[in-house]
């Protein structure tokens, strides 16, 4: 066991000090938010895909910060791809002749299946579209009107295949929101300003972007099967075929975060289980380098961070169980127990998100505190990762269970079995890790296991408050499909 929880320290350290190093770099390379690329004399036609899937509530607003775009109207054609059905597809396809009806630029695109989900949605449109330049929107996101304008520069250099773009989040105002906003802002401030500051790849979020669609054929297109991190996969096989991503570090697009703790656990399952079998499927591409070896190395680095807090939650688990067995405390687990208490107090990716916040934002400090409150969601969100390398690990096929977008239905609806499965037994699996630390941190302190509080302390209140995040968030989920249920017979 010891031997295990050595193997685990040590991934949880590497974790660590790989985000460590990334955000002093970060901080010392911070560029200007602000786009100095001048615009080019000859514009790219482009055609911005709009994918969606029962978004009716959110995609009068898309379309119309789309046509608010300042481009030539000869060189922009913007294509809403629904794969919606029933009434959802009716009133999507009613909003998009409306746009349509008053922009000629706006075409409505559907799909009788949602064969490969959005990567299948962007597929199909690819098929139908001649534009050099393909910019990809989710159906939450508002670009800012000087979106192409900002992003069509880099695409000069011949080995440019996309431009990501970092965007800001309308909605972070509760300890959820804001950690899932400080996540992807710390990724930007940090991991894309670092990667460009050093010529190597920066990475494609999926959203906010714009590729040369000469350069998505090339490599295949965007792949279907067996997982939904198509944009993780396809900037793998991009950049292992020698293309460059290209980073711009100014917000030109805005959207909302989850205020759903399950639907956003559900969202970093099948986020974790993408990015492993994207990373599992183009890790011999990784290793030949095309890019350099400091590239690859940072690709590779990629997986220590995301097993970081997934380790450092089986680091907890498996100190309790030590502690419950009676375990004898060598030197070794003397100094493994002190390190994982560091580590925990002074942690480098929780000084990262705040400090992504101060970087910025004005009321940063108020931000910060609010972070702290998140802390138990972040338990959560490991047990989230390690269903997805589970889901790898034993092939799992887990249906896809979409986000819901503001004035969207709720998860419930239309995925009422997965979505109770999932949040029953991700809340069972929560309460049972905060009843372990609960009592390893009782015999701690009767056996005198001080060396191992802190760990055990924060499992409980992690996990414990995780478990009752979720409970709240299935009832609540559940009235309200229950009153849908009620409306529907009455």
């Amino acid at each position: 066991m010891l031997i295990a929880l050595s193997v685990l320290l040590a991934l949880f350290v590497l974790g660590q000090l790989r985000c460590a190093v990334m955000t002093v770099l970060g901080v010392l390379w911070r560029p200007n938010t602000a786009s100095s690329a001048p615009v080019p004399a000859a514009l790219p036609s482009v055609c911005v895909q709009l994918p969606v899937y029962r978004e009716e509530g959110v995609l009068g607003q898309l379309l119309t910060a789309a046509r608010r775009l300042e481009y030539p109207d000869a060189l922009l054609t913007i294509v809403v791809i629904d794969d919606s059905n029933g009434p959802a597809q009716e009133e999507a396809a009613a909003i998009c002749a409306q746009h349509a009806a008053a922009d000629a630029r706006v075409s409505y695109l559907h799909r009788d299946n949602r064969v490969g989900y959005k990567a299948g949605a962007l597929n199909y449109a690819d098929t139908r579209t001649t534009a050099e330049l393909v910019a990809v929107f989710d159906a939450d996101f508002v670009p800012d009107p000087q979106f192409l304008l900002k992003t069509v520069a880099p695409f000069a250099d011949p080995q440019v295949a996309a431009v990501q773009t970092r965007w800001t989040y309308r909605n972070a105002d509760t300890p959820l929101t804001l950690l899932q906003a400080a996540i992807f802002e710390a990724v930007f401030s940090f991991e894309c300003v670092v990667r460009t500051r050093l010529g190597v790849p920066a990475l494609f979020m999926g959203t906010s972007g714009v590729w040369r669609r000469t350069a998505v054929e090339a490599v295949g297109g965007w792949r279907e099967t067996p997982f939904t991190a198509e944009d993780v996969d396809l900037s793998y096989r991009a950049t292992n075929a020698g293309h460059r991503i290209a980073y711009v570090h100014e917000a030109l697009s805005s959207c909302e975060a989850t205020d759903s703790f399950l639907a956003f656990k559900n969202q970093q399952r099948r986020w974790a289980r993408g990015i492993f079998q994207a990373s599992a499927d183009n890790a011999a591409g990784v290793l030949k380098a095309p890019h350099g070896r400091l590239a690859s190395l940072l690709d590779v680095s990629v997986l220590a961070l995301q097993l970081s807090m997934p380790s450092a939650l089986l680091l907890q688990v498996l100190t309790a169980v030590m502690v419950l067995v009676g375990y004898p405390r060598s030197p070794l687990w003397l100094h493994e127990q002190l390190a994982l208490s560091v580590l925990f107090v002074f942690m480098p990716v929780g000084f990262q998100l705040a400090l992504g916040q101060r970087l910025l934002h004005d009321d940063w400090s108020k931000r910060a505190l609010l972070l702290l409150r998140s802390f138990a969601l972040g338990v959560g969100l490991s047990v989230a990762v390690w269903a997805g390398l589970l889901d790898v690990l034993f092939r799992s096929r887990q249906e896809f269970v979409r986000t819901p977008k503001q004035g969207g239905t709720g998860l419930v609806a239309g995925n009422h079995r997965s979505w109770l499965r999932f949040s029953l037994v991700g809340a069972i699996v929560e309460g049972l890790l905060g009843l372990l630390g609960g009592a390893a941190s009782l015999l701690a302190l009767t056996r005198g296991y001080s060396e191992a509080l802190v760990p055990m302390s924060l499992l409980t209140l992690g996990a414990g408050g995780a478990c009752i995040a979720s409970i709240r968030e299935a009832a609540r989920e559940w009235r309200r499909r229950s009153r849908s249920v009620i409306a529907l017979v009455a």
